[in-house]
Parts: C-alpha cells; sequence; structure tokens
C-alpha cells in the first residue's frame, strides 16, 4: 500500500540547488548529453530488463540532467515493471522533487499512485487527494497546467464529491492558464447539470437561500429524494408546496452561483490577456541541450520584467521556476534569480 506523506518531505529544493551544474555544459559537454539519451535509446530493450544496469544508467545521468522528465517516468516503468512498487515512488519522489512545475510528471506519478494504492482502505481517497492537493500547490498556477486540474476535477466527480469539484473551480477560475475560457464553460456546465444542494456546500447554500428568498426551499428536494431523513439536510430546505417555485428557486440560485464567479473570471481573463503574447513566444517550455533562439532567450527577459512589475511574489518565482527549466544552460538567468 502506498503512503504520500513521506513524498513531500523533502520537497522542493531551490532551483539553484537542483541544477546549478547545468551552466557548466561546454559545448562538448552538450553533445555528450546528445550521445547519453541517444545511448539510453538505442539500449532501452536491453536496460530495461536489467534492473542493476537500469538504477546505475539513471542514477548516474539524473545526477548531471534531472529536468528530463520523460526519464524519470521511465526509470519508475522499470521498478514498477520489477515489482518494486515502493521504489518506483521513490523515483517518482526524486524526479518531482527535481523538477516539481513538470506537469507531465505529476499526472504520471497520480496515475502510478492511484493505480497502486488499496482500494479497500477506507483511506485511501484521502491520501489521493492529498497527492492531487500537493500536485496543484507545486504546479498548479503554470500557465500551462490545465491537464492537472482538469485531472483533479475528474477524479473527484468521479467520486461523486460535487461540492469539491465546486471548490477547486473556485481555484482555477482565479489563475491564469491557457485553457482559462474552457474551465468557465465546463464550470457552468457543472452547475446547470446538478442540484445546487448537490455542488454548493452547505454554508454557500444556505447563504443563497437566504439572499434569494425568505421561503424555505426544502422542495429543492427531489421525489427521488424524498426518503432522505430531514435531518440530513441544510438548514432551511424543508419542502416548497408549489412545483413551480421549486424550479425557479433552483434557477435562481444556478443564476447567482455563475454571476458570482462570473465576476472572478472578468478579472482572471484580463491577467491572461496580459500574458498571453508572452507566453504564446514560448515555443520550448521544457529543458533541452540545444540552444535557444535568441527571440526566446528576449522573450524570457521581458516576461520577468513584466511579472515582476505587475504579478505577485508567488506567480515571480514560478515564472522565475520555468524559466530556469528552459533557460538552465544560460547564465544571466540563474544570476538574476540569486
Amino acid at each position: 500500500m502506498l503512503h504520500s506523506q513521506h513524498l513531500w518531505s523533502r520537497f522542493n529544493p531551490s532551483p539553484a540547488k537542483r541544477s546549478s551544474h547545468l551552466l557548466h555544459l561546454s559545448p562538448q559537454k552538450r553533445l555528450r548529453l546528445q550521445g547519453t539519451v541517444r545511448w539510453l535509446q538505442s539500449q532501452w530493450k536491453a536496460i530495461k530488463n536489467i534492473l542493476a544496469a537500469a538504477r546505475k544508467g539513471f542514477d548516474a545521468f539524473f545526477l548531471r540532467y534531472p529536468y528530463c522528465y520523460g526519464y524519470w517516468k521511465k526509470y519508475a516503468d522499470i521498478e514498477k515493471k520489477h515489482g518494486n512498487i515502493q521504489a518506483a515512488e521513490e523515483v517518482y519522489r526524486r524526479g518531482l522533487q527535481a523538477i516539481p512545475l513538470s506537469v507531465d510528471l505529476w499526472l504520471h506519478y497520480l496515475t502510478f499512485f492511484k493505480e497502486n494504492s488499496d482500494t479497500t482502505d477506507p483511506e485511501t481517497n484521502e491520501r489521493i487527494r492529498a497527492a492531487y492537493e500537493h500536485a496543484v500547490l507545486a504546479a498548479g498556477t503554470d500557465f500551462r497546467s490545465d491537464r492537472l486540474w482538469e485531472s483533479f476535477i475528474a477524479w473527484e466527480t468521479e467520486q461523486q464529491k460535487l461540492a469539491n469539484v465546486t471548490a477547486i473551480y473556485d481555484r482555477i477560475l482565479g489563475i491564469p492558464t491557457q485553457l482559462y475560457s474552457q474551465h468557465f464553460q465546463k464550470f457552468k456546465e457543472h452547475v446547470q447539470s446538478n442540484h445546487p444542494k448537490h455542488f454548493l456546500s452547505e454554508e454557500e447554500f444556505v447563504k443563497l437561500r437566504v439572499e434569494l428568498s425568505k421561503s424555505s426551499l426544502a422542495g429543492m428536494i427531489s421525489e427521488d429524494d424524498a426518503a432522505v431523513a430531514q435531518e440530513e439536510l441544510p438548514p432551511g430546505t424543508e419542502d416548497l408546496a408549489d412545483p413551480a417555485k421549486r424550479v425557479t428557486e433552483i434557477e435562481n440560485m444556478r443564476h447567482k452561483v455563475i454571476e458570482i464567479r462570473q465576476e472572478l473570471f472578468n478579472h482572471n481573463e484580463h491577467e491572461v490577456s496580459k500574458r498571453w503574447a508572452f507566453e504564446e513566444a514560448i515555443k520550448r517550455p521544457y529543458f533541452h541541450v540545444k540552444a535557444l533562439e535568441k527571440t526566446q532567450l528576449s522573450n524570457w527577459r521581458e516576461y520577468l520584467e513584466f511579472e515582476i512589475e505587475n504579478g505577485t511574489p508567488e506567480r515571480v518565482v514560478v515564472l522565475y521556476e520555468r524559466c530556469l527549466i528552459a533557460c538552465a544552460l544560460y547564465e544571466e538567468f540563474w544570476i538574476k534569480v540569486t
């Protein structure tokens, strides 16, 4: 059985500690890295079946090149193939410690964690939820983190925790991301497709009920829910006698819920618009030994200057982290962060 707690105990060291050695890659060493990658690819079928050789090769590789996130998954897959689930989790821990902004690596880890968790353990869902929370705290403010948020929403939906889904939307709707508009559209579908008593917290449900009407909204409980004990219902939900009033109250609540989030969305859309050109200009957000084009370096410089002047401290830090992944071989950016 997997436990996610230990994964985070030594999480997220400073970027300077993680990869300052990358600054010293001469042209010859860059060619050596390319050769190492080609060797790993060519020998993959052989070494993946020899555990000791695989461990030795990957451990040496990651001492120098920890930002190659795809190879962390390959390493974890080898451990898993040999039945070493705890060792595979440790590989993921090391990888996420080295590159915590990697949405892809987080998604691979979360899939692995869910597949290898004990479904009979009543605490499993809380552990999975905690893992998702760690993932979005680490990488959820990245402009391209949408798939991570969507995975979290999909999992909570599978658990039929619709109030949790709403709470996640309340967070992502305020974060500038590439698919910000799509999130708002899906949120509105979430609201229109479900009953307010299911997708709202009890606190918000009661608050809106007081705002919208002095009448009780217990009629919002459908005939299918008639067997639910009254003491299990939110306060102020005794039945409305008039079915027409019942429908009206439900629609009014839905409208109000969306209206409240519309203001949040509008503000976020404005923040996205200020960053869109910078983000569109980023052609290679991942680490590679090949030199970046001058226009790419200029864009990173201008984007950092913009965020320092206009963004929150958290967004500045995240952008620097992203920059140091893509521009790990350029000393000027390491000097800026130190």
